[in-house]
This record gives C-alpha cells, sequence and structure tokens, in this order.
C-alpha cells in the first residue's frame, strides 16, 4: 500500500471514530461543523440528505452484491463504495439544499478520496490476482 493511501486511510478513521464516539456520547456536541457555515437546522438536513442515505445506498449495494454472488476484491472495496454513496448523496443535495463554497469543497474532497481509494482497490486487485 503506498504513503498516499495509507495517509487517507488515516486520516478517515481519526476522522470516522472521532464523530462517532461523539455521536454516541453526547451527539449535540457536534450539531454545526466547524466552519461550514451552516445553521443548525441546515446542519440537520445536509446529515438527512447525505449521510444518512449514503449508509442506506451502501447497504444496498452489499446486498446486491450477496444476491449477485460476487465478494469485494480488496478490503478496501467497502471503504471506496461508503466514500461513492457520500459523493453520489453529496451531489444529489446540490438540488435540494443550494450551492455553497463548504459543500463544494466537502463534495471536491469526497471525490479525491473515492479517486484515490479506486486507484488503490485496482493496485491492491492486481497483487491479489497476480498471487494465484
Amino acid at each position: 500500500m503506498d504513503l498516499t493511501t495509507k495517509i487517507i486511510l488515516i486520516v478517515l478513521f481519526v476522522f470516522f471514530a472521532t464523530l462517532s464516539i461523539f455521536f454516541i456520547i453526547n451527539p449535540s456536541l457536534i450539531s454545526i461543523f466547524p466552519g461550514a457555515g451552516f445553521t443548525e437546522k441546515e446542519m440537520y438536513e445536509w446529515r438527512l440528505r447525505t449521510i444518512i442515505p449514503s449508509l442506506y445506498l451502501t447497504i444496498c449495494y452489499f446486498i446486491y452484491r450477496f444476491f449477485a454472488g460476487k465478494n469485494p476484491t480488496s478490503t478496501l472495496w467497502p471503504i471506496y463504495i461508503v466514500i461513492t454513496s457520500f459523493a453520489i448523496t453529496q451531489f444529489i443535495a446540490f438540488f435540494f439544499m443550494g450551492i455553497s463554497v463548504t459543500q463544494i469543497l466537502c463534495f471536491l474532497i469526497t471525490i479525491g478520496t473515492a479517486f484515490a481509494l479506486r486507484m488503490a482497490d485496482l493496485k491492491r486487485s492486481r497483487q491479489i490476482i497476480g498471487r494465484f
């Protein structure tokens, strides 16, 4: 695994682990992301339109893969699917919530992360296939 992939995965791990802990202990502690420019109501709507649907899309995708008899190609594949689902829901939210600089920046970071994870997954898949 190259350095870029490791850095991206470490940042994602720390970010999601921190948010998970805060949301489990006291969800109101992070009612607004610092610097996002959202009001508490807008942040709530953004979560409803992006984070929750991306989780559901990811679950639907893996249910489909189960019935299709397909397994993930590498351990990065599920992470890539979650990030891709999040990018899709962010794009759709642009049409319902309007567009802000913060949303565009978050979307571009998500797209960049998805691209980097896809490239790392392809590289890892080639390594796995090359062993057999």
